[in-house]
């Protein structure tokens, strides 16, 4: 609040420790006044490194874009937070 005293314009980013990791963002996070009203002007970000070998594009990886990949491969250990339908389930 001290920011918008001086300019109610101001954005303020918001988001999730450490890291900005996706599921770390929650309900807590979201900015409210003292009303409980929702604050205008917040971005809330995330990082999201998913699958890890494209994104790093480490050695010897075969991962592509654009392309389905399974639930398992792209989003090893997160499976039961992103596929509702298993780790089958093309992504």
């Amino acid at each position: 609040t001290a920011v918008l005293a001086i300019d109610a314009r101001a954005a303020c980013v918001v988001g999730p420790a450490p890291y900005y990791k996706i599921w770390n963002l929650n309900d807590t996070m979201i900015l409210r006044d003292r009303s409980g009203k929702q604050l205008d002007r917040v971005i809330y970000t995330f990082d999201f490194y998913d699958p890890w070998g494209y994104v790093t594009a480490e050695a010897g990886s075969t991962l592509s874009y654009p392309a389905d990949y399974p639930c398992s491969q792209a989003f090893p250990g997160w499976v039961s937070l992103f596929c509702s339908s298993g780790a089958d389930q093309n992504v």
